[in-house]
């Protein structure tokens, strides 16, 4: 007697949550899918016409080399824009991915050949990335996954380019795969770049969010849309100053849905 009770309830609201998130990615999707639409039947057809006609310009004006200059920075800005359109639409119409068995460690050196090369390109060679250093560390007993094999280049290459804008001279960028739980594979992607807050990771993957001047803020937007149409998961991790590591988790296998009607 006397005495006085609190009589208290825990419920889990993860799933909510989660549930909350993929509803608001829907109607983030269904909004670009209508901007999208509007700006290429609006925008690409004049903006072709512009390029074409700068480019004919430039071929026939006897023009002074500070003109040149002008007219040819012009043309890589229409070409931005173009590409700009490309990835929006990317975006919001992504392709269903055509799954086939795939070696997942031989995309990765395929990728980072390629990243390689671009490095000793001359537009990369004379910047501030020189020196910089790819690493690998693939499991060798890294099983063959179910995957759309165009698709996986993409989010892999989107990935190596990123840390190669995020990562200064002498640093290095390592790719490591590794067999994970439950019937599937993980790779990690990490620098020694200048990283990132909590802040800015917990906004990379929403589409329009960019940290660069000239980025489209739609790169890992599509990246995470690509991984999540394979059932898989991406995570990024970041310490300012140290550098970035993005993880993605594949299943091995795939529950391929019938599109017959």
């Amino acid at each position: 007697e006397g005495r006085k009770y609190i009589l208290a309830f825990d419920r889990d609201v993860t799933a909510r949550n989660q549930t909350e998130a993929a509803l608001q990615r829907s109607r983030q999707l269904a909004m670009v899918g209508q901007m999208a639409a509007g700006l290429v039947h609006e925008i690409k057809n004049p903006l072709a016409g512009i390029k074409v006609s700068m480019e004919v310009l430039l071929d026939e004006l006897a023009l002074s080399p500070e003109d040149k200059a002008i007219f040819t920075r012009t043309i890589g800005e229409v070409q931005r824009i173009e590409s700009l359109l490309k990835n929006l639409l990317n975006y919001a119409r992504a392709p269903r991915p055509v799954f086939s068995r795939i070696d997942l460690n031989q995309q990765l050196e395929n990728a980072l050949r390629n990243t390689a090369l671009l490095l000793n390109s001359p537009e990369y060679a004379a910047t501030s990335r020189k020196g910089l250093q790819l690493a690998r560390n693939l499991d060798p007993g890294l099983p063959m996954i179910l995957a759309d094999p165009g698709q996986m280049q993409q989010v892999i290459l989107n990935l190596l380019l990123n840390a190669m804008e995020a990562t200064p001279a002498g640093g290095t960028i390592t790719v490591s795969t590794k067999p994970g739980r439950g019937g599937t594979v993980e790779v990690v992607i990490g620098d020694t770049g200048k990283g990132m807050s909590e802040e800015a990771c917990a906004k990379v993957f929403q589409p329009f969010y960019t940290t660069k001047p000239k980025g489209s803020g739609l790169g890992l937007a599509i990246t995470r849309r690509l991984v999540e149409q394979h059932h898989g998961e991406i995570e990024i991790a970041s310490v300012v100053g140290q550098g970035t590591a993005v993880t993605i988790t594949l299943p091995v296998e795939q529950k391929i849905e019938d599109e017959s009607p």
